[in-house]
């Protein structure tokens, strides 16, 4: 099984993912990591201050892995059986990200990514795709209503429009 964990930025995914892993027994990939460290990009961009990565080369690379969870925003790419979308109330990620203290065009660019669910609708081509609102839930809450929907006892998807 491949689990996707992907949303903007600042919303919980590592967090959430190293938890889910301890409680399923799923090993816990930190995709930009891997990027990073297998050099599966194909440029950096000096803007953002990030590797571009190579989405062929990273898809044959975890091709091959299996009883994965996939922690990153771009995760969803890499075919995998379920996706959870974590999202967080635009006003609170920008919190999150200023404590972190994260640039200010990297906050704005990810709060503006957030607020139109760009990665959101990015994942509509998924069979089993949740949205998970993690603004106000810890990440024990959030990590055991991950694993019920992973052992089939719950469907439910939480409705994110930031824009209502």
């Amino acid at each position: 099984m491949k689990i996707s964990i992907t949303g903007t930025p600042g919303c919980g995914k590592s967090t959430i993912s190293k938890l889910l892993s301890k409680r399923t027994g799923l090993k816990h990939v930190n995709v930009n990591r891997i990027i990073k460290s297998k050099k599966l990009y194909s440029g950096y961009d000096k803007k953002r201050k990030a590797y571009i990565a190579n989405l062929r080369k990273v898809k044959a690379y975890t091709r091959k892995l299996d009883d994965v969870i996939l922690d990153s925003h771009l995760s969803h790419d890499l075919n995998p059986d379920i996706v959870f979308v974590l999202r967080c109330r635009p006003y609170e990620l920008g919190q999150r990200m200023k404590k972190r203290r994260w640039r200010k065009a990297k906050v704005e660019e990810n709060i503006e990514a957030e607020i139109i669910g760009s990665i959101s609708w990015e994942t509509r081509k998924h069979k089993k795709v949740f949205e998970i609102d993690t603004t106000s839930k810890t990440p024990l809450q959030i990590a055991k209503r991950l694993e019920s929907i992973i052992n089939g006892k719950s469907k439910k998807s939480d409705k994110v429009d930031w824009l209502k």
